[in-house]
């Protein structure tokens, strides 16, 4: 095959027609002003020369300048030249074919340059020059409940700025935002596709400008130990990227991790600015404390994200340095302080109300929004002290049943532990028993011999499933997500073993054996959540949901991410549902939320909201819960009525 030899012109002629725009603008621009010139020259040396007998002006100096620019913008002008002689016209005429040359070429050369630029708008391949912009690194389902927050926390802002960088098509992107979201608020969201491990792309993306960035682990909870090493692997990338693109302060970024080892690295790696979190140990958690309290999922789903109540960190006002933690939360009307964050950055959840406030202290408050934080100079409402009651929870064995078996599985046994009384009952039960998951299970048995461990396998397709199982026996019964499939053949294997276990209590309660048994279901997507509702269910548990929610919030108030971990901390203050028959001697009465909250310090607690038995099933009423409410807002308080409230202790 015979080989072009390139001349040196023909490779000069290349790098120029490859040259970028500046520098083509400015050949054409300079050949523009040279053909002009060469125009002049030769229209003036022949005028000065051949002086033009028909056109005496054509020799001046002026006359010469203006016709070279006219002829070499204008080729229709040359028509008007009817009484120059014929050196003029010829002139003329080659200006004004070389002008048009170069007009065509710089035409061409903008029409090209614009059409380049288009696509790469279109394809996501355009600089960001947005600032104080959230940055989200990557895509996916948990990145439309992320931004589905973020959109809720804009509301409050002025043209605020979601940009998403995936590797994903662009329309790709804007087409899973409209469907999965609908409307975006007053929030603009920019969609750009490029690699999320690219230093050079994370400036384009104007990452130094960021307000904050959430970084998108492209593995799910569901998915086998390889894929979830990988995507810990490509989120510890991209938080290098993130340090080598910002040669400034680091913006705050938010990830979620599969293995705390992966977690741990990449914290080293931020210096500091990486406010991440071990998913599985937090679901673990928020699981066991929900298993144990009907109703606590509700609260957990309202407190985690923008929509609904949130977390605040608030300076005091130099008018209420003098008051108690206690007598603080009766200078808000709403908003409730859950805690004292300390000058040196320490967290302390439910202090003793009698705990003052030193210089630099903030509250943490629990909030509605922002707007919400109003305080008053004076207490907004007088609160009476009730009669109380000495009443006290007595610690008494429990009985659990956990039915499947995921990465969370063995972190839950190790929570329920820490709970539960001794002689309490633990009982896991797989589809399939294998030497793994034996193995683990005689390892938490040896630690754990103040409870009554068991571990046993019963098929979903065996014909006395769920009896054998004997679920009435238990207080709660949690279903695990299994792993390896897809998020829907989960969720649809997760609802067919819902629904037989429902099935199995109807057939109880027909029977005349009402079961006390409450179920809590794990589900991957959010919308199946519906579903399992529509099945009866009311604790549930949508794993990528409530974590999206958390990573939402954290990227907004990377402080609220150390009162999640207090308040998951089993040697600290959590959230309780308790009867209100401890706090209050007197039942069926009328009482004003203050009220409530006073009773509740008597015992050390912060209380910030009340669950009603009689309005638990209505929908409308938000299931009887009823989260910071007006101080000044009348309860009518009957046996079964629970407060929710911050304590050490569920007694």
């Amino acid at each position: 095959m015979k080989k072009t030899k390139h001349t040196p012109v023909a490779q000069r002629h290349d790098r120029i027609l490859t040259a970028s725009g500046p520098k083509l603008s400015l050949l054409l621009g300079g050949l523009f002003l040279g053909l002009l010139l060469v125009s002049f020259i030769l229209r003036f040396g022949i005028n000065s020369l051949w002086p033009d007998q028909l056109d005496p002006t054509s020799g001046t100096a002026g006359e010469a300048i203006w016709r070279a620019v006219i002829e070499g913008l204008n080729l229709a002008g040359l028509g008007k030249e009817e009484l120059s002689s014929e050196p003029n016209r010829w002139v003329g005429v080659i200006t004004a074919l070389l002008g048009l040359v170069l007009l065509l070429f710089a035409v061409a050369l903008w029409s090209s340059r614009m059409t380049l630029r288009l696509m790469a708008i279109k394809s996501g391949q355009s600089d960001i020059f947005e600032s104080n912009h959230s940055l989200i690194l990557g895509f996916g389902d948990s990145a439309l409940d992320v931004v589905d927050e973020l959109i809720e926390a804009n509301f409050h802002r002025k043209n605020p700025c979601i940009v998403i960088l995936s590797e994903r098509p662009v329309a790709e992107m804007e087409e899973a935002l409209k469907a999965g979201i609908g409307e975006f608020g007053n929030s603009r969201i920019i969609c750009r596709q490029g690699s999320i491990t690219s230093a050079l792309t994370l400036k384009r993306m104007g990452i130094e400008r960021a307000r904050s960035v959430v970084l998108i682990n492209p593995a799910f909870a569901w998915e086998e130990r390889t894929a979830k090493h990988r995507g810990d692997s490509a989120m510890m990338m991209a938080v290098m990227a993130v340090v080598s693109a910002c040669f400034g302060p680091l913006p705050p970024m938010t990830v979620r991790m599969h293995y705390k080892r992966n977690l741990q690295l990449a914290q080293n790696v931020a210096k500091g600015n990486l406010f991440a979190f071990e998913e599985n140990e937090l679901l673990s958690k928020i699981m066991v404390q929900t298993s144990r309290a009907p109703g606590l999922s509700r609260i957990y789903a309202d407190l985690a994200g923008f929509q609904g109540n949130e977390f605040y960190s608030f300076a005091v006002p130099n008018r209420l340095q003098e008051k108690s933690f206690g007598e603080l939360a009766f200078h808000f009307l709403e908003p409730m302080p859950l805690g004292i964050r300390r000058a040196d950055g320490r967290v302390h959840l439910n202090p003793p109300p009698h705990t003052p406030l030193d210089h630099g202290d903030r509250l943490l408050m629990l909030a509605k929004d922002k707007s919400q934080l109003r305080w008053f100079d004076a207490p907004c409402i007088a609160p009476r002290r009730l009669a109380r009651s000495t009443k006290k929870a007595k610690r008494r064995p429990e009985h659990y049943l956990i039915y499947g078996w995921n990465k969370k599985t063995m972190t839950i046994i190790e929570e329920y532990a820490t709970y539960l009384a001794e002689g309490s009952v633990v009982n896991l039960v797989v589809p399939e028993v294998t030497s793994t998951i034996e193995l683990k299970f005689k390892e938490a048995f040896k630690r754990h011999s103040h409870l009554q461990m068991g571990l046993g396998h019963v098929s979903p397709a065996a014909l006395d499933f769920p009896a054998k199982l004997n679920p009435e026996r238990y207080k709660s019964v949690m279903i695990l997500s299994a792993e390896g499939a897809t998020p829907e053949e989960i969720d649809a294997s997760t609802l067919g073993l819902l629904l037989k276990f429902r099935r199995y209590f109807q057939e109880l309660e027909e029977a005349g054996k009402t079961p006390t048994t409450k179920m809590l279901v794990e589900i991957q997507q959010s919308r199946n959540a519906q579903l399992m509702q529509s099945a009866g269910l009311k604790n549930l548990m949508v794993s990528s949901k409530i974590l999206s929610k958390i990573m939402a919030q954290v990227a907004e108030e990377p402080e609220v991410l150390e009162v999640y971990e207090d308040l998951f901390r089993s040697e600290g203050s959590e959230i309780y549902l308790k009867p209100v028959e401890y706090y209050l001697s007197e039942l069926e009465v009328e009482v004003h939320f203050a009220d409530l909250v006073l009773a509740a310090q008597a015992r050390g607690e912060v209380c910030f909201g009340v669950r009603l038995l009689r309005m638990e099933e209505s929908y409308a009423e938000g299931y009887g819960v009823y989260l910071i409410p007006d101080k000044s807002q009348s309860f009518w308080i009957n046996p079964g009525d629970q407060l929710v409230v911050l304590a050490e202790d569920e007694t």
